[in-house]
C-alpha cells in the first residue's frame, strides 16, 4: 500500500512499489521509447536518494529499481541497463503471468 509516497519539489519518480511483509521497495522510471530511458538513469539515481532522504522509514530495505519502456527488445540495450543496477522491462515483462 503506497500512504504519502509523493516526491517532494524536484523528485520525478514514475512507479513506488512496496512488499512491506519482505521491506522491498521498487522504484520505476517509464519513458515512451527504450532509447530514452538509459541517459536518465544517473538523473533518476538522484530522485531515488532525495526520496529516501525524505522517507527515513525506508532506511534498511532493500532497494530495487526498474527501467520501463512499451518495448525493450535490444538484448544489448537490456544488458546495458542490467548493468547499471536497473532491471530493464517492458509492457510483455510487466503482463507475463496475468
Amino acid at each position: 500500500m503506497a500512504r504519502g509516497l509523493a516526491g517532494r519539489g524536484e523528485t520525478e519518480i514514475d512507479l513506488v512499489a512496496l512488499n512491506e511483509d519482505e521491506k522491498v521497495i521498487r522504484f520505476g522510471s517509464c519513458k515512451r521509447t527504450a532509447s530514452k530511458l538509459r541517459p536518465d538513469l544517473a538523473a533518476f539515481d538522484q530522485h531515488v536518494e532525495r526520496f529516501l532522504g525524505s522517507h527515513k522509514e525506508y532506511k534498511g530495505w532493500t532497494i530495487e529499481k526498474a527501467a520501463i519502456a512499451p518495448v525493450l527488445g535490444d538484448q544489448a540495450e537490456r544488458q546495458a541497463i542490467e548493468a547499471r543496477g536497473y532491471l530493464p522491462q517492458d509492457l510483455r515483462d510487466l503482463t507475463q503471468g496475468l
